[in-house]
């Protein structure tokens, strides 16, 4: 199954979205009867970098991380990146998920964030959750840490992985 052709062509860009459960949940969307949200708070370099990378029409998976990570659900892209407004709103950052001072952002604005966000909507929540330590297993999965606001373009070998992993 996890055969890799260098010369195949993606038909979709995929992404692996990591948030902690108690950030946001596909059981979140349902109780809100929210399909849509605006996926904030990415504030790693690399992550905030494959962000912008991210395009309307793509697909991604929710990755809930903590002591288990698994993967809950696939969203789609929405729109293009948009800047994220909870760089500059402090008492958001405080209240929601920074606990870093050097992620907040003292006087960023509009003009000068250097962080981004973009709305998803959920596609499809999966019945039972796909854990990445039995997605290890397999030679197109290498072992790596989900965090809180992770973002990573995967293989479509890996994508594929999961949905025969979730429907088997």
């Amino acid at each position: 199954m996890c055969q890799v052709d260098s010369e195949a062509q993606p038909r979709h860009v995929y992404w692996l979205l990591g948030k902690e459960r108690t950030e946001f949940s596909v059981e979140d969307c349902d109780a809100k009867g929210r399909r849509e949200v605006l996926w904030t708070g990415v504030r790693g370099n690399e992550d905030v970098r494959n962000l912008t990378n991210v395009r309307q029409g793509d697909v991604l998976y929710l990755c809930e991380s903590g002591l288990s990570p698994a993967i809950t659900a696939i969203l789609e892209a929405v729109g293009d990146p948009v800047p994220d407004a909870t760089a500059w709103d402090a008492e958001f950052s405080k209240k929601h998920w920074v606990t870093k001072p050097d992620r907040v952002m003292p006087g960023c604005s509009i003009g000068n964030n250097p962080y981004w966000a973009v709305q998803v909507k959920l596609v499809k929540a999966f019945r039972l959750a796909v854990p990445l330590a039995e997605l290890a297993q397999m030679s197109c999965w290498t072992v790596f840490d989900v965090h809180n606001g992770q973002v990573t373009q995967l293989s479509e070998d890996q994508w594929d992985a999961v949905i025969e992993h979730a429907s088997g």
